[in-house]
């Protein structure tokens, strides 16, 4: 009897998650996004969004290697301060001041979704998740 296959599955790490909320936001609006690395209330939308992601991570074959819980006191994530410190690395973020208080979070349009493509999971699911980060600010 043939052995069944196990559905296939792709990790998700903390900055595909990130990268992948903040191009479908770029997506969504028209001007940059700009945050503190600190910030409780972006860490707060984070945490949100991620909740929204482990509801769907199964359904969409997605292995999350990473986890997003905002201190109780501080209301920041290691995580995402980690995530926001890779992407200044590559270039995604760009420091406003020379304090790394300000983030700003720009990319022309055309280039989106050929970054999109290459992240794991389907765009859509980004999309939606853009849509939750979006509320979980106001």
């Amino acid at each position: 009897m043939p052995k069944e296959r196990e559905p296939k599955t792709h990790e998700l790490s903390s900055l595909d998650f990130v990268e992948g909320v903040l191009l479908a936001t770029a997506k969504r609006t028209a001007s940059p996004l700009r945050f503190t690395k600190y910030d409780p209330k972006i860490h707060a939308a984070f945490a949100r969004t991620y909740e929204a992601l482990i509801e769907r991570a199964e359904t969409e074959g997605l292995d999350l290697s990473f986890t997003i819980w905002p201190d109780q006191i501080h209301g920041d994530s290691q995580t995402l301060a980690a995530a926001f410190e890779e992407l200044l690395v590559c270039g995604q973020l760009k420091l406003e001041d020379g304090n790394f208080r300000w983030l700003r979070f720009e990319v022309e349009s055309s280039r989106i979704d050929p970054k999109m493509d290459r992240l794991p999971g389907p765009s859509e699911l980004y999309d939606e998740l853009a849509i939750i980060f979006g509320r979980a600010l106001e």
